[in-house]
């Protein structure tokens, strides 16, 4: 293969492809609203002898379908992918040709017209389409092997030892991940199972003493620094006195509804630090009745997950100024509890977006 059968596939493939999509994208944004159907095939999503260029591009545009379909959610933009079993010039020399008549492209086009319809939601997912078959495609990893320790990193001869079992598929405990989140999740989990001891570290900060010094953090939330110029207004460093966080914390409360109680299922204690080494802590109670926000952990409530963050990075985060997990892979984010419920947070963040513009 020279540099020329390389690039040119390529270009073709998966630069035609983000070259459009970068034509469209702006108005979708604009729009509130899009669909975008992306064309893999099952030589990008298997691999196939002699076409390493044409199926790297076809896999690198599933990453890209992705990326997208994250990207464009709060949007409602839709974004999917499918891979045709179609007939080509390769495949009618060895497949016969009552097969070939299964493979025309009125087999695929009703599944690309159903992505594209504006009552479909469906987005981030890879189907393989033709001749009547329409299935789903999704990455899988088996249950994995931990090896090692906090202190002391796995070697070749513990994987070595262990090969068999970091190969098998075998069993029901195999996982499907869908983001990059998930794909930190088993080991952030062993993490906290292999350190306990580095929780508790952060309770002393939760001294009942600190409140009061605390308490005309709770302004209004027409304090808020309304602008006209923009969606979604920024709040000032004076506008919520020691704690920014706290004019936040009073828009939520306003915000929760039994809607996001019933999707929600959860309770969040968030332990928040200032610049003055001031601590609060609020817990927003998803889970028991019509849910609200406390100041504090009330003693009948128990946590499923505990944020501790510093108040400027909570704002951050709030206004996606910041990447959740860059917080919490710089230790600027840490988590204690439930890891899965604890990464529910943002999602449930975004579901109230919307009604929350005019207030933030």
């Amino acid at each position: 293969m020279t540099d020329e059968d390389w690039n040119t596939v390529v270009k073709v493939h998966l630069h035609g492809t983000y070259a459009l999509t970068h034509e469209v994208w702006p108005h979708m944004i604009q729009n509130k609203y899009g669909r975008i159907i992306v064309t893999t095939s099952a030589a990008g999503l298997y691999g196939n002898f002699g076409q390493v260029n044409y199926s790297s591009a076809k896999m690198a545009l599933v990453a890209f379908m992705k990326s997208l379909a994250q990207e464009g959610e709060k949007y409602n933009i839709a974004v999917n992918a499918v891979s045709p079993i179609a007939a080509s010039r390769m495949t009618e020399t060895v497949v016969p040709a009552d097969i070939l008549t299964l493979l025309r492209p009125s087999y695929v086009a009703p599944l690309v017209a159903k992505l594209c319809h504006q009552d479909c939601n469906t987005s981030g997912a890879v189907f393989e389409c033709g001749g009547g078959l329409i299935a789903s495609v999704k990455l899988q990893r088996n249950k994995g092997v931990f090896l090692g320790t906090a202190n002391n990193p796995p070697t070749v001869e513990d994987i070595d030892e262990n090969w068999s079992s970091i190969l098998s598929f075998e069993g029901n405990e195999s996982e499907y991940p869908q983001s990059a989140k998930d794909s930190l999740m088993a080991v952030v989990t062993r993490s906290s199972a292999v350190q306990p001891a580095a929780q508790p570290a952060a309770q002393p900060a939760a001294q009942p003493a600190a409140q009061p010094a605390a308490q005309p953090a709770a302004q209004p939330a027409a304090q808020v620094n309304a602008s006209t110029n923009s969606k979604k207004t920024r709040i000032t460093d004076t506008s919520a006195g020691p704690f920014k966080s706290a004019v936040i914390i009073d828009v939520l409360r306003d915000l929760i509804t039994e809607d996001v109680v019933k999707r929600a299922k959860a309770v969040f204690v968030f332990d928040i630090t200032n610049t003055d080494k001031q601590n609060r802590k609020w817990t927003l109670d998803l889970k028991n009745g019509k849910g609200g926000i406390q100041d504090g952990i009330p003693s009948n409530v128990k946590p499923d997950a505990t944020l501790s963050v510093s108040d400027s990075d909570f704002v951050r985060l709030v206004y996606q100024e910041v990447n959740p997990q860059k917080l919490f892979m710089t230790g600027k984010l840490k988590v204690k509890g439930n890891i899965a419920i604890a990464m529910k947070f943002e999602q449930i963040l975004r579901s109230m977006e919307e009604r929350a513009r005019g207030r933030l």
